[in-house]
């Protein structure tokens, strides 16, 4: 990685984190935020010495609209290829993925509340992706030093992108929000996500950066597990 300082700026998108991995004209972003945040994600590149074309790489760690609502909008932008997993391309293809289950009280009223009421705010411009991943997916030949891994649960195709020092850029895999815990409010498969959560932290990961909310360390990611087993 060509940047000698801290190459991870985080960009707040609407209630969504994007981040920026900057890596001169290999540059990557995680996510795109919501609908409408393309001016001030773009703001963030040249504050950073960047340029909409050094962005060599978007990777979707899945395709709720909360976090593609901007992707077309960047994508047209940076001329950047779309990474996302498998599970999820038809969904950013069709530029819709459906709410996933409530893991809390509240959510659970959300989701079925908003099952017909959210249909109109949780689309978005489709995308035709460029890179499908599985597993497990190597990003050097992309010039940075990461790895993709599937991390399922919240829903089937979330993916975390790894970074060599173990940094983990983890989508809805866990939130971070003060007063809310790092569960996340949403998840399809509360079992397999728990199941996600050994795979990451057996990874050596020591920095979370979710979605939503502030970067969540090793210890505090291992003692809420801990507290769910």
């Amino acid at each position: 990685m060509n940047s000698t300082d801290n190459p991870i700026v985080k960009i707040p998108a609407g209630n969504t984190n994007v981040y920026l991995i900057r890596n001169g004209n290999s540059s990557v972003l995680v996510d795109a935020g919501e609908k409408g945040s393309e001016r001030k994600i773009l703001k963030a590149l040249e504050m950073y010495g960047l340029k909409p074309e050094d962005i060599h790489l978007i990777v979707m760690t899945h395709t709720h609209y909360d976090h593609a609502g901007s992707l077309k909008a960047l994508k047209d932008a940076t001329g950047a290829k779309v990474l996302v997993h498998r599970n999820e391309a038809d969904n950013l293809g069709s530029g819709y993925t459906p709410l996933p289950k409530g893991t809390k009280l509240f959510s659970k009223i959300i989701v079925a509340l908003g099952k017909n009421l959210m249909k109109g705010v949780a689309r978005y411009e489709p995308v035709k992706p460029d890179i499908l991943v599985d597993d497990q997916y190597d990003l050097t030949p992309h010039n940075l030093p990461a790895y993709i891994l599937n991390t399922p649960g919240h829903t089937s195709g979330s993916i975390t992108l790894i970074l060599k020092n173990n940094d983990a850029f983890i989508g809805d895999v866990a939130f971070n929000i003060a007063g809310f815990g790092i569960y996340p409010p949403f998840a399809n498969d509360q079992t397999t996500l728990m199941q996600t959560w050994r795979k990451l932290l057996d990874s050596g990961c020591e920095r979370f950066f979710p979605g939503h909310g502030r970067m969540i360390p090793r210890s505090k990611f291992k003692r809420n597990l801990q507290k769910r087993a």
